[in-house]
């Protein structure tokens, strides 16, 4: 690809959709798997997912760092601009996509998939999982 050849497509008719694992560990297994296989992307992009990553669990380690103690308001702050700003972004495209049903859920949603990425990675350090059959 040169970007030249490429475009996003957003309409209801170019979504695909699967079932996703019924149970809890093979969702957390599947996730493993994922993982485990980043090593195949091109250089660029695992640093910008890498980035991404540890930008969100230091945002959350800092923020209950800092609402703990004297400067509890401007965590508290920052949150808020925060979330505003991930509010405006993600129900833009959760409306696009016609997604719009669990939008509100957003911040628990973004902590329990911090607290997982932190288990996934400690995970496979431990135990590589089995590559897909």
């Amino acid at each position: 690809s040169d970007g030249q050849n490429t475009a996003v497509c957003y309409t209801e008719d170019a979504l695909m959709r699967h079932a996703p694992p019924k149970t809890f560990s093979k969702w957390f297994y599947q996730k493993r798997r994922e993982w485990f296989i980043a090593h195949n992307f091109k250089l660029k992009h695992r640093i910008l997912l890498g980035t991404f990553k540890v930008s969100q669990m230091l945002f959350w380690l800092f923020f209950f760092t800092l609402v703990v103690g004297p400067y509890w308001m401007w965590a508290a702050s920052v949150l808020a601009v925060r979330l505003l700003l991930q509010a405006v972004v993600y129900y833009g495209a959760a409306k696009k996509l016609k997604e719009t049903d669990v939008i509100w859920m957003f911040p628990l949603m973004e902590l329990f998939l911090v607290c997982i990425q932190i288990g996934i990675f400690m995970s496979n350090i431990f135990s590589k999982p089995t590559h897909w059959k």
